[in-house]
Formats: structure tokens, C-alpha cells, sequence
């Protein structure tokens, strides 16, 4: 009888925290424990000098995806003022390419650069990670609110399986031909809370985190978040929302001279795009890239290594990926660090994950 009053009186928890929970992706996230800031000065890189507070933030310069490292460490002297908070006008679109998906502001890559972390800022995360030499910044996890299903209630009576949500995001700023205008990707990355000895009603419900697939519309629910952030109106981001792409599968893998290969059917510049994204939507570290040579150069970390490869024995964590065109089509091989193709569970692990991303 204890058992059942203290059910009963656990059901009614839920109900009245529930109820002041709304539903539906336009909720937020659960604030960090930590306590953040909106107006968290900019986390200066080593390299650069924090101003004084009265002058406007230095911010770090984001290279453009065809230069390599050696190039853009040349180009570092090119650190431009930023000119105040936000521009005047909130310029910015979402633009579309079958199915990638990226926004395009009116600002210069600095000044999208310390609004995109602000942005995430003001909604609980913290940026863990930033390579401003690749134009990349990846937030903290945060738990979500906003997959609440609907008819909460009764998948609470039926011991629904996956009881939270908690999602990360890594943003990629691209420089464009116009100083005044830059490309900016979201990519989403997402795990679930699954729970176990969920049938045994003597024994209590334990759980634990596994990975979910990346969510493409909530990485574009994102970019538009972040424009009504800069201004947008409420009319024009409904708009942008309307437009969803349409898949067809578009890569397969094939034994080419005896190797496993990942065909895509699409030129070189969307290849090499979306194999940026992939890599990005897999949590794995780009530690630098040569797009004249077709060549990223990336390092799985360890999220990828438990998600995708924990029973795998193989070491070998750095690879080079290789895009090259055929005939309006594009080949992807996995490399060693010196040049070969790559052996190893790890590399045929790295190989159909990127399958799954790009088909």
C-alpha cells in the first residue's frame, strides 16, 4: 500500500511540473548549473590581447575553407575591429542546396563569430572548444526541453523508454569572396536517456545516455533562432521554416581496386561540403584541411570512438580523408597519416559513418 501511495504521489509530481512545461521545438534548453552570462566577455584565444574594456572586442579571424594552415597563419595580421554589438540592419537568410542547409549573413566573419557565441550563450551553453584558425566552435551538452511529446502523460503510464534529451552544436564560419558577407553551418549533435528495468515494477528504474541520430531540422531551427537573435522579424523567419529539402540517396560504397570506396554521386564542391558537415554532425576533430588537395585532415575523438567504434581494439586515431572527382562524380578514401590507404576496424568504421551521413 506504501508502494502505491508513494506511485500515486510520484505521478502527481509529474503532473504539476509538467504543466508548466509547454511543448512542442520552441522551447529552449535547461539553464547550466554554472552560472552564465549573457554578456560574458569574448574568451580571447592565448594568441591575442584582451582590450580594455572600452574599446570594442578583439575578436579571433576566421580563414576561408580553401586556405591551409600555413596560408591563413600568414594571413593573421588581417584581425579587424569589431564595430559594436550588432549591425544596423539584421541581413542575414537561410540558404539551400539540396539537402545542406546554411546561413548567410550580412556581417563580416568576425562580427558573426562573437554573435554566434553570444547566442548560444544566452541559451545555457558554454563553448567548450574553438579553433578560430578553422572558423569552428563547438557549445557544451545541454538537456533539452524541446522534444516534450505531446501526449506526455500517457507515455509516462507506459514507462516510455527514452525519458530526456540532451544536445550539443558545432558552428563552422566560412568566409565568403565579400568581406561583408560570411557562411555560417549549425550541425547538431544529440543523445538520448534510455531506460532499463523499465518492466520490473519491484525494481527500480535505472538509466543511462546513448547517441541519437543528428536532427537536420533542429540545426535549421537553430540558424533561425540565431537570425531572429540578430533582428529578424518573426514573419520572415516563418517564412525561411517553410523550405525543407527533398532526399534521394546519392552515395553507395564500392570495391575499386580491391578496396571499399565511398562513391558519391555529386561533384567535387557539394562533396567536399557535405563531408564537412558529416564530419562536423559526428563529433570528430578537424584538425586541418587543404581543399585544393581534396584532403581533411581529422582526428576521431573519443565521443566517436564510444558511440561508433567501443568494441573496436584498433588505435589508429588520425586519418586523412580524400575527396576526389570522377566524371562529375566523387570518390572518398580513407588515409593514413602517410598517405595510404588506411587498414584497421577504425577506418572501416570512419568509412560507413560517412556513408550514412551522405547517401
Amino acid at each position: 500500500m506504501l508502494k502505491r501511495i508513494a506511485l500515486l504521489l510520484g505521478i502527481a509530481l509529474i503532473v504539476s511540473v509538467s504543466a508548466c512545461s509547454s511543448t512542442g521545438k520552441d522551447t529552449g534548453y535547461y539553464k547550466s548549473k554554472t552560472k552564465t552570462k549573457t554578456d560574458k566577455p569574448l574568451e580571447v584565444p592565448p594568441e591575442l590581447t584582451r582590450p580594455e574594456r572600452s574599446d570594442s572586442l578583439s575578436v579571433p579571424v576566421i580563414f576561408t575553407e580553401d586556405a591551409t594552415y600555413s596560408q591563413n597563419q600568414a594571413d593573421s595580421t588581417r584581425v579587424k575591429r569589431d564595430r559594436g554589438l550588432l549591425p544596423d540592419t539584421p541581413g542575414g537568410r537561410l540558404k539551400q542546396d539540396g539537402d545542406i542547409r546554411w546561413l548567410e549573413v550580412d556581417a563580416s566573419p568576425e562580427e558573426v563569430w562573437r554573435e554566434a557565441q553570444g547566442f548560444f550563450r544566452s541559451l545555457g551553453f558554454e563553448i567548450k572548444q574553438q579553433v578560430p584558425k578553422l572558423g569552428i566552435f563547438q557549445t557544451s551538452m545541454q538537456k533539452s526541453e524541446v522534444y516534450l511529446p505531446t501526449n506526455w502523460f500517457i507515455k509516462v503510464l507506459n514507462k516510455l523508454s527514452s525519458s530526456g534529451y540532451m544536445d550539443k552544436y558545432r558552428v563552422r564560419i566560412e568566409r565568403t569572396d565579400d568581406p561583408h558577407k560570411t557562411r555560417m553551418y549549425i550541425t547538431h549533435q544529440g543523445w538520448e536517456e534510455v531506460a532499463i528495468n523499465e518492466d520490473d515494477a519491484t525494481s527500480v528504474v535505472d538509466t543511462f545516455w546513448q547517441p541519437r541520430p543528428s536532427d537536420p531540422e533542429l540545426e535549421v531551427e537553430m540558424m533561425l533562432r540565431f537570425l531572429a537573435f540578430r533582428g529578424m522579424d518573426e514573419e520572415q523567419v516563418e517564412q525561411a521554416r517553410k523550405n525543407k529539402p527533398k532526399h534521394e540517396d546519392r552515395a553507395v560504397i564500392e570495391e575499386l581496386d580491391g578496396e571499399k570506396t565511398l562513391v558519391v554521386l555529386e561533384n567535387f564542391p557539394r562533396t567536399w561540403r557535405r563531408t564537412g558537415l558529416a564530419i562536423d554532425r559526428l563529433g570528430i576533430e578537424l584538425e586541418d584541411r587543404n581543399r585544393d588537395e581534396g584532403l581533411y585532415y581529422i582526428r576521431l575523438s573519443e565521443d566517436f570512438l564510444k558511440n561508433h567504434a567501443s568494441k573496436s581494439k584498433d588505435k589508429t586515431v588520425q586519418f586523412k580523408i580524400q575527396v576526389n572527382e570522377r566524371d562529375g562524380e566523387s570518390l572518398i578514401i580513407i588515409r593514413d597519416m602517410d598517405g595510404n590507404r588506411a587498414r584497421g576496424k577504425n577506418a572501416e568504421v570512419l568509412l560507413e559513418q560517412l556513408f550514412k551521413l551522405l547517401r
